[in-house]
């Protein structure tokens, strides 16, 4: 259905190739009551995915869990933080024989002890920072039901995705290509079975108005 010429749409995949961009034709969606939910499925579809690019299957693969890790993984981190007498003695211990002065890092030690205190970040608290786009890209809600996508980049074999996304519930391969051309299908179907519909509802009611089946031909 596309008017744009075929050399432009060649040209437009070369230049995604060389950009690395990602693909426009497949995903992988993942559906979820909650945020955290498709997060952490996103975050554990890592080990199958960077296996297909060690294969050279995929060259690489995007989802929102890259910039905005799960609640607990995020309390993890923050509790593997030293506390403040325990960093500032291991801090010692390596400056000790270096140049550096004294209370040259206490802007570090001020900055670890603040991560310490704040809390997890959530979806709506990037609202207004350089991530919001990036990740509202890629987790969307909706009616208070949460959508992940995992966005790929030079996909060689669709079907070893398929394989990934039907081994982990929740996963969906989607073809945007295959899904339009089912969409197109699908309307063109119904639209001829309306107008069958309507061709034969025309004959029934020129039928009882006329009564003659002559003057019904005619009029057909």
């Amino acid at each position: 259905l596309t008017p744009v010429p075929r050399a432009l749409i060649e040209r437009d995949s070369t230049l995604r190739r060389e950009l690395g961009a990602p693909d426009v034709r497949y995903l992988l969606v993942i559906q979820h009551r909650d945020a955290q939910g498709v997060l952490a499925q996103a975050a554990a579809l890592d080990p199958q995915l960077e296996a297909l690019g060690s294969d050279g299957t995929l060259a690489g693969f995007d989802h929102a869990a890259r910039y905005l890790p799960t609640v607990e993984q995020q309390l993890r981190r923050r509790a593997a933080l030293p506390a403040p007498p325990a960093l500032q003695a291991a801090l010692g211990a390596a400056l000790g024989t270096t140049p550096f002065r004294p209370g040259a890092f206490a802007p570090f030690l001020a900055d670890v002890e603040r991560a310490r205190q704040l809390p997890p970040l959530e979806p709506g608290d990037l609202a207004g920072t350089p991530l919001e786009a990036r990740v509202g890209g890629l987790l969307l809600e909706r009616d208070g039901h949460w959508t992940g996508l995992v966005t790929l980049t030079g996909l060689r074999d669709p079907a070893a995705l398929g394989r990934i996304a039907a081994a982990n519930e929740g996963v969906t391969l989607l073809d945007l290509k295959q899904a339009s051309e089912d969409l197109v299908a699908h309307q063109r179907e119904r639209i001829l079975w309306c107008l069958a519909g309507a061709a034969v509802l025309l004959l029934l009611v020129v039928y009882v108005a006329l009564r003659d089946t002559g003057r019904v031909r005619r009029v057909l």
